[in-house]
């Protein structure tokens, strides 16, 4: 019965209801890059499901077995009978309803909202029947049920939906963490679509021609518990581990045809090798391609997408829809490089001239704390409506990875991703660096939400250049500062000559500028870089931690030049140049700023380190391998844990990313691990020693000590 209290519930869901939802405003490290314009709500709000019951009860409603089972013998009454008219008539209301339902979706009271999911997401929840877990008699078992609601699952739905309305968009690029119930629910959505509709073909391709059977015999598994109103006619090979075929049934099996929509309309599932050419030269309406990111290599997962994209196309026209699904495995063992490749290219925020997005997908990507199912010392982390303990969940996943490390951590981080970096970690032997310090590190400051850390601008003081530099706060700066001197250690410089050179020892620089002969708008080309490293200060528990990034692409090379200037002008910090690109090196010189350039410090011989450029080069193979040595050693000292269990300092998660990925074979995209390994060198270098430019016994051994020491000047 009705209460005043439960029915003010539901008109207070009611009137909250926005038919506008961004999935990034209640999951920020989701990747969606689209508002779900959902429909409005019904005109009644008495007339949707769960009005006025208690809270407890307002749930998603399940139809019991003992429903489906009398709505199974109506249906089989003859339309020429008239003995059962009621019947007849209940079971045709119903019908009716569930199509409507399947087409427009579902409204429903759930805890204090009004939900509204889409139509396959309701056909899903409820009659697409999947192995559970269920706890009977205090033993937890797997037996086939109704999925759960979820908030993670309705929002896949909707971005289905979205996707497959959007005339831009041929497909979605979707990864999660393990256990998501994303199988499930593409291939729920893929027979939804391909039995909605007349000569439908579906395709489902995963890592082996072994695994895509084994994924279409789950499909199959749960098709066998659909209820006849929603099993098209089809050949009779219930238990076939080939094709799902919804055609002409055979001559010796006609009487298994007796279902409600008797209508042929000739579409199929079918499984197929994992093959790139596997599907080419056919039409497709859906193509499933699981597991991308854990196929062996050898298959090119997004060069399999490319064929497979010409086949929901006619021309320009979409006429299919795609989904490439995994959670991601190490791309030393995998081929999740090559389905990284397709990820990136179906970013929205690059597209082609056609509107459409390089790949002609789109990104989704849900963190693996949303929609979680377990629990921790008592706490669940979804909720029996439904709905996702963000916060709990988050924290569980957080300490699981501290507890972890190396290889372990990084599976861990790859199949229960918290934002999309973690899917991509990989023990890539090509590079030096501890990941597990810079993962520590990574985890570390996510946890800390980057609090150190303030965007802005340097700028000289009241536009006056080559004066004294000020830092202020820009949201669109182009700076990233995490710790700035006292004021009596900014802009402290002396005269050196006709030249300035800073007067304080405290942070070192170094700078990796890029070459303006090239093209700016190059896509991978590089950025100028400048990174900052506090060595010690008074008063600061900071040690040889990063503070200060700047990784920016000015056009004008006198413009960028400025920029580092000012930043070393302001920590008072002499700088070691990369020095391939001379422009830099020059352009110091030039401004009045050459004593702040320092010589390659790894040079011991003074007789050559005063000579030639200031700088250091990086075109011998020694110098790249001695910054790769020295910045892996820096890594080991100062990021992650410590012996003390101790962080380290640099809560600059872009940094972090560029050392995890590095590749000294490919050194053009890491500006900011080249800046932070001059700063390094320069920071951790040896001093020279004074060197005599001979010894005298090297020419006349057989002298005199006394000799010797008259030779030389010296006294006894």
């Amino acid at each position: 019965m009705s209460t005043t209290t439960d029915i003010a519930d539901c008109q207070r869901a009611y009137d909250k209801y926005l038919r506008g939802y961004k999935i990034k405003d209640r999951v920020p490290d989701a990747i969606w890059d689209f508002e779900i314009i959902r429909p409005p709500r019904p005109s009644n709000p008495k007339k949707i499901a769960n009005w006025g019951k208690p809270k407890k009860e307002r749930k998603f409603t399940y139809y019991s077995d003992d429903f489906i089972k009398e709505m199974t013998e109506y249906s089989k009454l003859s339309e020429h009978d008239d003995s059962n008219p009621k019947e007849r008539l209940i079971y045709k209301k119903f019908l009716d309803e569930e199509w409507r339902r399947r087409n427009e979706g579902f409204f429903f009271y759930n805890e204090d909202i009004l939900e509204y999911i889409t139509g396959a997401n309701y056909c899903t929840l409820q009659y697409w029947k999947i192995p559970k877990t269920v706890k009977i008699n205090g033993v937890k078992r797997k037996y086939r049920g109704q999925p759960d609601f979820r908030d993670s699952q309705r929002d896949l739905f909707y971005a289905l939906a979205y996707a497959r309305s959007d005339d831009s968009c041929a497909g979605l690029c979707y990864i999660s963490n393990r256990r998501a119930g994303k199988t499930t629910a593409i291939l729920s959505d893929g027979y939804w679509d391909t039995t909605g509709n007349r000569e439908s073909r579906m395709a489902i391709q995963s890592k082996t021609k072994d695994d895509s059977i084994e994924t279409f015999t789950k499909l199959v598994d749960s098709w066998k518990w659909l209820p006849i109103w929603f099993k098209p006619v089809d050949k009779g090979f219930t238990s076939s581990k080939s094709e799902l075929v919804f055609g002409e049934p055979t001559e010796n099996i006609k009487d298994l045809a007796k279902r409600e929509n008797k209508d042929v309309i000739n579409s199929f599932i079918r499984p197929y090798n994992a093959k790139e050419s596997a599907l080419d030269g056919n039409y497709f309406s859906y193509i499933v391609n699981e597991e991308c990111g854990k196929t062996l290599k050898g298959i090119d997962i997004n060069e399999r997408w490319n064929i497979n994209r010409e086949c929901v196309l006619d021309g320009s026209d979409i006429i299919g829809f795609g989904v490439s699904l995994s959670t991601v495995e190490d791309m030393d063992k995998y081929g999740s490089e090559s389905f990284k490749v397709l990820w990136d290219r179906s970013s929205s925020n690059s597209r082609l001239p056609n509107g459409m997005t390089h790949s002609y997908m789109y990104q989704f990507f849900l963190p693996a704390y949303y929609g979680f199912v377990g629990e921790n010392s008592g706490e669940h982390f979804i909720n029996e409506w439904g709905y996702s303990n963000i916060e709990g969940a988050k924290n569980f996943h957080k300490k699981y990875y501290e507890s972890l490390s190396g290889a372990d951590l990084m599976s861990y981080q790859r199949k229960y991703p918290i934002t999309i970096n973690d899917v991509w970690v990989t023990t890539d032997g090509k590079n030096n660096f501890s990941t597990a310090r810079l993962l520590q590190q990574k985890i570390w400051n996510d946890s800390t939400g980057h609090q150190d850390i303030i965007q802005g601008n340097f700028m000289w003081e009241n536009g006056i250049k080559w004066s004294k530099v000020n830092f202020y706060p820009d949201s669109q700066g182009r700076w990233l500062v995490a710790w700035q001197p006292r004021e009596e250690d900014r802009n402290k410089w002396e005269p050196h000559g006709m030249q300035k050179k800073p007067t304080r020892n405290y942070c070192f620089t170094g700078i990796d500028p890029f070459s303006h002969s090239k093209v700016v708008d190059e896509k991978k080309g590089s950025n100028g870089a400048a990174v900052t490293i506090l060595k010690s200060y008074p008063g600061s528990e900071i040690k040889q931690g990063v503070v200060c990034v700047y990784n920016c692409r000015q056009d004008d090379a006198n413009v960028q030049i400025e920029d580092m200037i000012m930043q070393c002008v302001y920590y008072s910090s002499p700088a070691l140049i990369e020095s391939n690109v001379s422009v830099a090196v020059n352009g110091f010189k030039d401004k009045g700023y050459d004593g702040y350039v320092q010589y390659n410090p790894l040079e011991t011989d003074l007789r050559k380190r005063g000579r030639g450029l200031k700088g250091y080069a990086t075109t011998s193979k020694e110098s790249v391998e001695n910054l790769i040595s020295m910045s892996a050693s820096y890594i080991l000292d100062n990021i992650g844990i410590n012996e003390k269990k101790e962080h380290g300092f640099c809560p600059f998660n872009d940094l972090i990313k560029q050392w995890m990925d590095f590749d000294p074979e490919k050194r053009t995209p890491y500006d900011l691990v080249m800046a932070a390994g001059l700063a390094i060198i320069l920071m951790n270098a040896p001093s020279p020693k004074k060197q005599q430019l001979f010894n005298p016994e090297d020419w006349m051994p057989n002298i005199s000590s006394r000799a010797m020491l008259q030779f030389t000047g010296q006294k006894k």
